[in-house]
């Protein structure tokens, strides 16, 4: 196996510094909820440049915070819905609506079909 005789790093490489800039602030109270694609250009309205939008990106993937930035209500705990039992006929109905590909042009949806589907639903015992 062929080992490099030198590793060369990008003349133009972010030092420590740099990104820890960088990092803060991408996570400050004015641009902790935009992403990448909107800080640079505001920054560069206010006429700083600190990296360009791949770089962003790119430090913000190393650093895992490359995600929704936005903020988020906590997920609210979901519950089961109960189960609905039919004790005598017709009183519990349900419907469907499926779209199955067709080769019928012409129509507003062209190449989609329109099932309906309506259920009448007893367990009588």
């Amino acid at each position: 196996m062929h080992t490099p005789l030198r590793v060369q790093l990008p003349k133009n490489k972010l030092s420590f510094l740099e990104r820890k800039h960088l990092l803060t602030i991408v996570n400050s109270d004015e641009f902790g909820q935009l992403p990448p694609s909107q800080i640079v250009p505001r920054l560069a309205d206010c006429g700083q440049y600190i990296a360009s939008e791949s770089t962003f990106y790119r430090v913000l993937r190393a650093e895992n915070q490359l995600r929704q930035r936005r903020a988020e209500r906590p997920a609210k705990q979901r519950h089961k819905p109960r189960a609905l039992s039919a004790t005598a006929p017709n009183q519990l109905v349900s419907w469907d609506i499926t779209y199955l590909p067709t080769l019928v042009l012409g129509t507003a949806n062209d190449q989609t079909l329109h099932l309906t589907s309506l259920f009448h639903c007893s367990n009588l015992q």
